[in-house]
């Protein structure tokens, strides 16, 4: 991949590399997925986003450039902006043997005060109950645990997506409260979960 001011970054597992999009290819996943696609050189996922995820997509994005803008007046401005926009970013699940993107996921911003970050995703209809999410999203929340600051992550998921909570479950989370609609999950201190899968591969042991 080629480089963002030496930040852009992926994460390994066995099967997965994980792929926190870089501010300008989030701005060209948000023009169109089968554009990054192209761009990338990864195979057509036929993905098509419907409203709710696109206003979402578009809001996350306004969000990490109003949180990188904040810090252009700081010294030392490209490392800061690098602290930031993972947080803040679609995290592209590609399946290495098939180099296709099976699904995404994303943080919901930096930690807050508490030093609580949330983070979401969704597998493509095609590619479930293989274990990939499982797998991605064990990584995601060990890279997350792994940054200064991190305490817990939470996670959102609907009362009935059995499949999303399995997710969860399996790499270690706890239900911690539930609503009518939605049950609420954490890591039950800021240890690894247990799930977690990495390659000798890994590109992060130098970042942050």
């Amino acid at each position: 991949m080629t480089p963002l001011n030496g930040c852009e970054f992926s994460l390994e597992t066995p099967r997965l590399t994980v792929i926190p999009l870089p501010p300008p290819d989030f701005a060209l996943l948000l023009e169109g997925v089968s554009n990054l696609e192209q761009a990338r050189g990864w195979q057509a996922s036929d993905e098509c986003w419907d409203a709710h995820t696109r206003e979402a997509m578009s809001g996350l994005y306004a969000m990490q450039q109003s949180a990188m803008a904040e810090r252009s007046g700081e010294d030392a401005v490209m490392a800061s902006n690098a602290l930031v926009w993972p947080w803040y970013t679609n995290w592209r699940i590609l399946w290495k043997s098939e180099n296709v993107c099976v699904g995404s996921a994303c943080f919901m911003g930096r930690p807050d005060a508490c030093g609580v970050v949330e983070i979401g995703y969704g597998t493509h209809a095609a590619y479930r109950n293989r274990g990939l999410m499982t797998e991605a999203v064990g990584r995601m929340l060990h890279w997350a645990l792994e940054r200064p600051g991190v305490s817990r992550v939470v996670a959102e998921s609907e009362l009935d997506n059995i499949a999303s909570h399995r997710v969860l479950e399996k790499n270690g989370m706890r239900l911690i409260r539930q609503t009518d609609t939605s049950l609420f999950y954490a890591t039950i201190s800021n240890t690894p979960p247990p799930t977690t899968l990495r390659s000798d591969n890994d590109t992060t042991s130098n970042v942050f």
